[in-house]
């Protein structure tokens, strides 16, 4: 995750909202798959959309990631499998 964040960054460790948004979509597409019909995703996403300029650090954007893949079906079904050990 780092080193996916840092090749998007600019010199001061931080990318755009529009910018993390698109990284979202490239890079972490399993999570986000199927997730715009969703009130709280489509949140996020206007969010980054209003303020696309405005800048994010490696932190803020750990943040957008967690909340995203808390509300991802992925994560849903993932904590749903009974563990097999």
């Amino acid at each position: 995750m780092v080193l996916v964040y840092n090749s998007y960054a600019d010199s001061d460790g931080k990318i755009s909202k529009a910018c993390a948004k698109d990284l979202l979509h490239t890079q972490f597409q399993h999570f986000i798959q199927g997730q715009d019909t969703k009130p709280k995703y489509k949140e996020l996403m206007e969010d980054l959309e209003k303020d696309s300029e405005g800048l994010m650090s490696f932190e803020d954007f750990v943040v957008l990631l967690l909340s995203v893949l808390l509300i991802s079906d992925l994560f849903l079904e993932i904590r749903q499998t009974k563990n097999t050990k």
